[in-house]
């Protein structure tokens, strides 16, 4: 799993265009929103700040793990505490993320239970070796309600 990959996962999507207009971000737009839309809006952006800090163990209580995939980079993934132990221990090296943005985030409700959160994303990621990555790109997040909290099962991105 490479770096950029692993720490973007918290800023997943590709934009679809008919609620949100380029430079927007339907989460700053609640009126617009159903109360499970807002409620995934604020987890997500709680996830955000869990990841500002660093807080590996944080950001992945944002996860269901039974039932968890992924498709970052070419690679398709099942196997959730594999992909956790890589997150924490990549997450582990890094020295800070001194821009996490979203230029875009799109948000829809497919079923009653399941949402998915788009965005596009824009970093600057400090590692402890001193590199410097700025990756920029999109992903997906699906979102799912389980005994009433929402959680991702599934994410896709480069």
């Amino acid at each position: 799993m490479g770096a950029t990959v692993a720490l973007t996962l918290v800023t997943t999507a590709p934009v679809l265009a008919s609620r949100s207009e380029p430079g927007s971000d339907d989460c700053q737009n609640s009126a617009a929103l159903t109360a499970d839309e807002a409620r995934v809006c604020a987890n997500f952006h709680n996830m955000v700040e869990d990841a500002r800090r660093l807080d590996a163990d944080a950001v992945l209580k944002h996860f269901w793990a039974d039932g968890f995939s992924a498709a970052l980079a070419g690679e398709l993934v099942r196997d959730f505490p594999g992909w956790a132990d890589g997150y924490r221990a990549l997450l582990a090296t890094t020295e800070s993320l001194d821009r996490v943005d979203f230029p875009q985030v799109v948000v829809r409700t497919i079923a009653e239970d399941t949402i998915l959160l788009l965005n596009t994303y824009d970093q600057r990621v400090v590692l402890q070796s001193g590199d410097v990555l700025e990756p920029t790109g999109y992903g997906t997040q699906v979102w799912v309600r389980r005994q009433s909290e929402w959680r991702i099962v599934h994410i896709a991105g480069e």
